[in-house]
């Protein structure tokens, strides 16, 4: 079919991308656990594995499939996901012909939804094959729910045979058995898509919509309406045949609990939901590309477009018999009547958008949510921009401008839709290109970066620390190694013991030196960096030989050195005198002395001189807790902490600690500040001495 050739050659340079960012992720999970395509039934019941709890197990079957035909190949990957998204547009153009019966208006839904530019992260982007397989089902779904509710209106009608998909089986049934079949099509579609990906949720409520628009709505605004208890018993006939999608769904939840032992999901956000002006706000921008208004102006101007559009389509339908005198409307052999099936799709367009939308109020706005909810998009936009008179069949006489003045006032409504319908359909495919450009640069990206990384070091050994510096997150828009490349280090080397470390700087790495292996990315290129192992085995040394200095004393029985050290938190006092640093918090509170600059690598052991009395001669010991905190752009923020025991006894003693892991800090962090925590119970503190070490010749 035609609009899903195009959606396939729009996308068909998706071929020539690569792997990128949770790509990894799974692939790594079909090579080391699920070896073949039988394995995969071993992890049918089990959760996503990729950090969330998502129950997707049609999903896992799909990739499985890819994996025993593609290996990790990503053309073949990347060939399936365009086939899928041209039979979805193909679906999409079906719908709309099942629904308008305008053969212009299917054309354009398929074309725009073919060509909308958010969909370039679905096809693309591998991890989000969920999507694509959620969308095939629930496209399918919609049209078999159509066919059966078409049957039950008018048995006598044929079915079209563009629209009979999957019904080969039903074919020598007859009568209410083939009705009956195909309605078990449209809940089998369904559960597929909700075992797809859970969004599919969102078609729930679509078959009732249906019903609503095209069906009870229909016989009301029929000549002569319809009694009161008619109504009530075709909708009580409505209800009755949602029941089963309700038990579709209850049955879904009853595996998803039996498999994750709970709803599952992301994580709520600790920043909060957004507020429904942000909500809006970045759906309509994703929605609506590549036109969306950027100012009030503009959106006031766009919402003045789609208010006129929508009236010449209410006028139009109520005026489209006697203007046309019982020609066609395209699509169906059959003459125009009052029941405005354009308008009708419209509306059920726009349900559609609502319902698949309305899930995604629980997470905050994201735009590879938009992908189910751009069909409904498709569907409406399709109906407001279909030229009314130019084209069908019986209606080439429309473009003679000698004709009646109130078509040729139609004829000029028809051109000027027909100019916005293509060119939105240019920007959209232009804007596609470009998004299709950036995740094609991302693949190429994370390809190089890996390829580099082994040409360093072909063949490391087991359990070989791998720590990449900068490696691109994204570029302008499209993923790199945001996720996925501790999986991407394992799959390069196949060996699961290679540790793949991304950082987004060089830690201070006291272990396992010999076998770690520094990359840094610069420039587009990724760079060995021995050098920082050299430097860090030669601190290592200085740590063995135990050659640390005193970098700052405070010696507080000189007043000369009576610097001032403050009390940060808790109630107290922290003063000098004669026997030393005397602190009082006995609530438990924060000391700090003055801030200093320290190189991280060069930090060594803090140590104080200092004896400590109980309250009320309470415990004979008490744990302090010693903070060390970085410069950064945004102020001091904390790299450790260690504890750091007394007695309370009343002597003198000396105490001395230092971060128990130094790889939580930087090669380049500098060390500004220091903080004693004290806890509750001691009734002071008196300090003789402070001394912080430091690596000599650094």
């Amino acid at each position: 079919m035609v609009v899903g050739l195009v959606a396939f050659a729009l996308y068909a340079g998706t071929l020539a991308h690569g792997f990128v960012a949770d790509d990894f992720i799974f692939l790594h999970q079909l090579r080391f656990k699920q070896s073949d395509f039988a394995d995969s039934f071993a992890y049918f019941g089990r959760d996503w594995g990729m950090g969330v709890d998502f129950y997707r197990p049609l999903t896992r079957v799909y990739w499985a499939g890819l994996h025993a035909l593609s290996g990790e190949v990503a053309w073949g990957w990347h060939l399936a996901g365009a086939l899928l998204y041209g039979v979805s547009a193909a679906l999409v153009y079906l719908l709309a012909l099942r629904l308008a019966r305008n053969s212009i208006v299917a054309v354009l839904a398929g074309l725009l939804f073919a060509c909308h530019p958010a969909h370039a992260e679905t096809v693309s982007w591998l991890a989000n094959g969920s999507d694509l397989l959620a969308g095939l089902f629930c496209l399918l779904a919609a049209l078999f729910y159509v066919m059966f509710a078409e049957r039950g209106r008018d048995k006598s009608r044929p079915y079209m045979l563009s629209t009979a998909i999957g019904a080969g089986f039903i074919a020598p049934w007859s009568g209410q058995s083939q009705r009956i079949g195909i309605y078990l099509l449209a809940l089998t579609c369904f559960f597929a898509g909700l075992l797809s990906k859970e969004s599919a949720a969102g078609f729930l409520l679509v078959p009732l919509a249906y019903d609503v628009i095209f069906g009870i709505s229909r016989d009301i605004s029929a000549p002569g309406g319809t009694s009161i208890w008619n109504y009530g018993r075709k909708l009580g006939r409505v209800v009755a045949r949602q029941i089963p999608f309700f038990a579709v769904v209850a049955l879904y939840f009853w595996m998803r609990l039996g498999a994750l032992g709970g709803i599952g999901g992301y994580s709520p956000s600790r920043e909060g939901l957004p507020s429904i002006g942000v909500y809006m706000e970045a759906y309509s921008k994703w929605l609506l590309m590549p036109v969306a208004p950027n100012s009030a102006i503009l959106w006031l101007l766009f919402l003045a477009v789609i208010a006129t559009l929508a009236a010449a389509l209410v006028l139009w339908e109520r005026k489209a018999p006697a203007i046309l005198q019982g020609r066609t409307l395209g699509g169906d052999d059959e003459p125009p009547h009052p029941n405005f099936p354009m308008m009708r799709t419209g509306i059920f367009g726009l349900y559609w958008l609502v319902l698949f939308l309305l899930p995604t109020v629980t997470t905050p706005p994201s735009a590879r949510f938009v992908y189910l909810p751009t069909m409904g998009v498709a569907l409406a936009g399709a109906v407001l921009l279909s030229p009314l008179t130019l084209f069908g069949k019986g209606m080439w006489s429309a473009l003679k401008w000698g004709e009646a003045r109130s078509e040729r006032k139609w004829q000029a409504v028809s051109y000027l839709k027909l100019v916005l319908a293509v060119g939105l359909l240019l920007l959209s495919g232009r804007d596609t290109l470009r998004h299709l450009d950036a995740w094609l640069r991302a693949g190429q990206t994370s390809r190089e970066i890996l390829a580099q990384i082994r040409d360093g070091r072909p063949e490391p050994a087991d359990y070989t620390p791998i720590y990449a510096a900068g490696l691109p997150q994204a570029n302008e828009e499209a993923l790199i190694f945001r996720t996925g490349f501790p999986e991407a280090a394992q799959l390069l080397y196949g060996n699961t013991t290679i540790e793949g470390i991304p950082v987004a700087a060089f830690p201070i790495v006291e272990q396992r030196l010999n076998e770690a292996y520094f990359v840094e990315y610069q420039g587009g290129r990724i760079a060995v960096r021995d050098d920082v192992v050299a430097a860090l085995q030669e601190r290592n040394k200085e740590i063995k030989a135990k050659t640390e200095e005193p970098f700052q004393v405070w010696d507080f029985r000189k007043m000369s050195d009576a610097v001032a050290w403050q009390l940060l938190q808790g109630e107290g006092s922290v003063r000098i005198e004669q026997e030393g640093l005397i602190i009082r918090v006995g609530g438990g509170g924060f000391v700090r002395p003055p801030p200093f600059k320290l190189s991280a690598p060069a930090l060594s052991w803090f140590e104080i001189r200092a004896r400590g009395i109980p309250v009320g001669g309470g415990a004979s010991s008490a744990q302090l807790v010693v903070h060390w905190l970085v410069e950064t752009r945004d102020g001091p923020v904390e790299r450790a902490s260690a504890p750091l025991p007394i007695a309370l006894d009343g002597d003198f003693s000396i105490y001395r600690t230092k971060p128990p892991d130094m790889s939580v800090f930087l090669l380049s962090d500098v060390v500004t500040e220091l903080r004693v925590e004290l806890p509750a119970g001691i009734d002071s503190l008196i300090v003789e001495q402070a001394r912080l070490f430091r690596l000599p010749g650094r």
